[in-house]
């Protein structure tokens, strides 16, 4: 058989005619050289196909904006809330111990705020949560939480904010009263045990009592002073509200619900003061359990708890003095 790539290589002519017959020749002869319907195709050729179709159907990811790099405060952050979410009663020793190997003493700040949003959002846990505290720098811990109390009492955080104390049946607006609520009785709880652990000063905690009593007042007596205008008017009262009609009654109705809300704080505040801390909350039962009948009974009742709770500590102040 003529070797035609030789004749080539040698520069001899070759005829289109002998291409086409050395072509016909290996064709036939050759099956690897063709490909029927029939047959199965290379893998290679399979492969490429299928790389074909993925990139023509694959998502093409979108370009990130900004850097891919975390701050030492966000990777801080990240490691401390990672440990916290875990932290349970059963398995606190071992997440402590986590805790104590990723402490970074420049964060303590940050470490702190953490915290107090925790016992905030979730008081069931707050006795856990202080044992945080001990992994920290004592000196730091206090001079944050001076910082954090001040905030707090600039903008009376013990008040709701009147955003969330209209009076209509928005479901929405509702239930962020009643999570301010959670937090707003929560935060009490942490005052107290900041102040019985020694890390809040004695004066801190009597100035909170005294302000939370005078803003009770204040909106003891603006109830009592509408109810009392309307009775001018001849407008029966009923459960102390519906007896003032119009921009009043929402005033009325304001002053209900963050009088019942100071006197849910007052009520965690009273079992656990000392009795010389007590005449603020003694001055105000005093006032305004006579007027009793001019509030609503919830707000009475409480009230009544704040009465009661009172006479019990000074029964058991009585028989310590009594050797009883």
């Amino acid at each position: 058989m003529t070797n035609i790539w030789e004749d080539i290589l040698k520069g001899e002519v070759i005829k289109s005619e002998q291409f086409e017959k050395k072509a016909k020749y290996l064709l036939d002869t050759y099956k690897c050289f063709t490909e029927s319907d029939k047959c199965v195709p290379p893998k290679w050729i399979q492969k490429k196909k299928n790389l074909e179709y993925k990139q023509q159907f694959e998502k093409v990811e979108r370009k990130k904006i900004g850097s891919k790099e975390l701050s030492i405060e966000s990777i801080t952050r990240k490691e401390f809330m990672s440990c916290m979410n875990k932290l349970t009663l059963t398995n606190k020793n071992i997440v402590l111990k986590n805790i104590g190997n990723i402490i970074r003493k420049d964060y303590t700040a940050l470490y702190i705020d953490i915290l107090w949003d925790l016992m905030q959002r979730a008081p069931e846990f707050r006795n856990i949560y202080f044992e945080v505290f001990k992994l920290l720098d004592t000196q730091q811990i206090m001079e944050k939480w001076a910082t954090i109390w001040d905030s707090y009492y600039n903008k009376k955080s013990w008040l709701p904010a009147p955003e969330i104390l209209n009076d209509n049946e928005d479901y929405d607006e509702f239930c962020d009263f009643v999570k301010w609520k959670k937090r707003a009785l929560a935060s009490i709880h942490v005052w107290i045990m900041l102040y019985q652990k020694g890390i809040l000063e004695n004066y801190i905690i009597n100035q909170l009592i005294k302000e939370i009593v005078n803003d009770c007042n204040i909106e003891f007596e603006n109830i009592v002073e509408k109810q009392s205008d309307a009775a001018v008017a001849g407008v029966e009262a009923v459960e102390g509200v519906e007896a003032v009609e119009g921009v009043e009654a929402v005033e009325v109705v304001t002053s209900v619900k963050k009088v019942d809300v100071l006197l849910e704080q007052i009520i965690i505040l009273i079992n656990f003061t000392k009795t010389e801390q007590d005449d603020h909350f003694i001055e105000l039962i005093k006032k305004w359990l006579p007027e009793s009948d001019k509030i609503k009974s919830s707000t009475r009742f409480k009230l009544y708890d704040i009465n009661e709770i009172l006479q019990g500590k000074m029964k058991s102040v009585y028989k310590v003095r009594k050797g009883i």
